[in-house]
């Protein structure tokens, strides 16, 4: 299956190393993103804009995996997902973009 040319990869995507290390072997490789993305603080609209994908998508993929890795909050997925070095800080050279958003609420 290939990319279509006008869509870039998104810099969020391990599933390569997923796969490779077998961290998360029962994630898909879109769920891990979309998690990695949550934990860098993409809202579900930003995710969507991002991945080129409706906001009804990314909803879907967001339940699926926190049914897959057993929390029910973002916070717990982003925790869940720390654990397991999902989340990772990326210069602006290797995302090809701004680096990851991160917000922090009081």
């Amino acid at each position: 299956m290939s990319r279509s040319p006008l869509l870039r990869p998104s810099p969020f995507d391990r599933s390569a190393d997923l796969a490779a290390d077998r961290r998360s072997p029962h994630l898909s490789g879109r769920e891990s993103e979309i998690i990695a993305m949550i934990g860098h603080g993409y809202s579900n609209q930003e995710i969507a804009e991002t991945l080129v994908l409706s906001i009804n998508s990314v909803k879907t993929y967001i339940r699926t995996a926190y049914g897959k890795i057993g929390v029910s909050s973002r916070s717990q997925a982003v925790i869940w997902a720390m654990a397991r070095s999902l989340l990772r800080a990326q210069t602006e050279a290797e995302a090809g973009g701004p680096p990851p958003r991160h917000r922090f609420v009081g």
